[in-house]
């Protein structure tokens, strides 16, 4: 078991990896854990025009760029996937699948995945039709049919990249339509000519040939309809990353946090898409993070 940290960041996506730049510029000994890449779902997304100062990138690119500034820091970093955290007295005691940890304090930041849609046949056409990375899979379907399923901004910044690659590019949203804040984004969509959405919709049926996709079946509010494709992207469909056993209280596994990012146990905070909260967008990622670091420091010191 190693020394005892001031504060154990769990998740390095653009939260996590906020909080860490913060508390460390602010002195304090902190580790990072991830159980994969640095960065998180953004490294999903082929374009982030929504960020300040950044006109346009590639989440995968923004990801990379706070990590820099994290290694720049010299910010003890470890792989792990957190099995428990416990509180005892004043310490956290946090255990990896390959480490135990100490901490006086903990922010979570584990984010969401993307989260199956448990259909026959999914798991047989991953790499055969089925794809969880726009970003990385797209060019294996250039000038051919796909979809895409989702329901925020996200699913339609993807799109919008497929249809750059892609002769046709079908939506299947679940709900009626996207929030306000993607109004821009569809503006984009429909002038792009070569992108159709379904709304109210949902996938019911996968169509296999030769071992591989080759259309979908989608329930809408009005009928039945089988839409041909040969690849279909799972977009947001997401699920907490929360996996481990604790007291900390949740709803529907979102972590519930005050407006300080502090959850039912002192001195451990949460921030990002691991928190219950209406809109999940990297501005609020980072502000939650900015928020949760400050508590920590204040904790700390007694404040």
């Amino acid at each position: 078991m190693t020394s005892i940290f001031d504060c154990i960041i769990v998740g390095s996506g653009v939260a996590g990896m906020t909080s860490a730049i913060y508390l460390k510029r602010a002195g304090l000994k902190i580790l990072l854990l991830e159980k994969s890449a640095p960065g998180g779902q953004i490294n999903m997304s082929p374009k982030v025009e929504n960020y300040p100062g950044l006109i346009n990138i590639e989440g995968a690119m923004l990801a990379a760029n706070i990590f820099e500034q994290i290694q720049n820091l010299d910010v003890e970093y470890k792989y792990g996937n957190v099995l428990s955290i416990k509180k005892n007295k004043e310490i956290f005691y946090i255990k990896t699948d390959l480490e135990e940890f100490t901490s006086k304090s903990v922010i979570i930041a584990t984010g969401r995945k993307v989260a199956k849609l448990n259909l026959e046949s999914e798991e047989s056409l991953i790499g055969k039709g089925i794809s969880y990375c726009v970003l990385c899979d797209a060019n294996f379907f250039k000038d051919e049919i796909v979809s895409i399923f989702g329901n925020d901004y996200r699913t339609l910044e993807e799109a919008i990249y497929l249809s750059n690659i892609c002769r046709n590019v079908n939506i299947i949203c679940e709900n009626e339509g996207f929030d306000s804040t993607s109004k821009l984004l569809l503006e984009k969509v429909n002038k792009c000519g070569n992108i159709k959405i379904y709304y109210n919709s949902s996938i019911t049926k996968l169509n296999i040939i030769g071992q591989k996709l080759n259309s979908i079946e989608i329930t809408t509010s009005k009928k039945q309809e089988e839409i041909d494709c040969v690849g279909l992207f799972i977009s947001n469909h997401n699920e907490p990353e929360l996996a481990y056993d604790n007291d900390i209280k949740c709803e529907e596994n979102y972590i519930i946090v005050d407006a300080k990012m502090g959850t039912n146990i002192e001195g451990l905070y949460a921030c990002g898409d691991i928190i219950k909260k209406e809109i999940y967008q990297l501005t609020t990622a980072v502000g939650e993070a900015a928020i949760a670091a400050n508590s920590v420091l204040k904790y700390l010191g007694g404040n």
